[in-house]
């Protein structure tokens, strides 16, 4: 019974995962309005229904696509300036411009999807992504600060 909920977690966080990834692509290439859940169910290979096993609405996924792109580049900037200790202000300054166009430019759907689709969607959505936001703002206003 235990060996059984464990594979039907981890098939679970599979599927969430693959959600995810796929969600992230048809973001960054359609935007919110344009990316169907239909769609996106059929190229998961489950009904549509069956996403909300894994979110409870659109706007969630979203939340969580959109998260996850802040995220990615908040953690690029501060692992590339963490990896440099001693580098001039100016220098750490740098760094983190050339590491955050450089995540957004690379192949980060998830990070292009939150670039693309923030100013389309939901106020409720924009509200959820706040704190992560303000988060990635206060590491760009200490390295100013410190400028």
């Amino acid at each position: 019974m235990l060996e059984e909920k464990r594979r039907t977690k981890t098939k679970a966080a599979i599927s969430r995962e693959e959600i995810l990834q796929i969600a992230a692509r048809m973001m960054s290439e359609r935007g919110y309005s344009n990316m169907s859940l239909r769609v996106l169910a059929s190229e998961v290979g489950m009904k549509a229904g069956s996403l909300y096993y894994h979110f409870s609405s659109k706007d969630d996924l979203a939340v969580e696509v959109m998260r996850r792109g802040v995220e990615k580049v908040s953690e690029a900037v501060q692992q590339a300036i963490a990896e440099q200790p001693g580098l001039s202000v100016e220098d750490r300054l740098k760094v983190a411009i050339r590491i955050h166009l450089g995540s957004l430019l690379s192949a980060s759907d998830f990070a292009s999807a939150h670039i693309r689709c923030y100013p389309f969607v939901p106020d409720s959505v924009r509200a959820q992504l706040l704190a992560v936001r303000r988060d990635y703002d206060r590491i760009w206003s200490a390295l100013i600060d410190d400028y």
